[in-house]
């Protein structure tokens, strides 16, 4: 049996019930982010936390590779 993923809740003035992105682990944020794919905020803290690691750069070959990848993401959406 998988692990169960547990998000915190966090309720304030503007926002009821609002996840609370900062506490997240990025598995608990990515899992998030495709259960509310409209929860843009919830993106934008993904994002932000993907971009703010070091890793690999794309490469050249990689930046041509956009549109396949684009699409393969479109398929997998369906």
């Amino acid at each position: 049996m998988g692990s169960a993923i547990v998000i915190e809740i966090v309720s304030d003035k503007n926002h009821m019930n609002q996840p609370n992105f900062q506490t997240m682990s990025q598995t608990e944020l990515r899992a998030y982010v495709l259960a509310n794919r409209e929860d843009t905020e919830a993106f934008y803290a993904l994002a932000d936390r993907l971009k703010s690691k070091p890793g690999r750069k794309l490469s050249e070959s990689d930046l041509e590779r956009i549109p396949e990848i684009l699409t393969e993401i479109k398929q997998l959406g369906n």
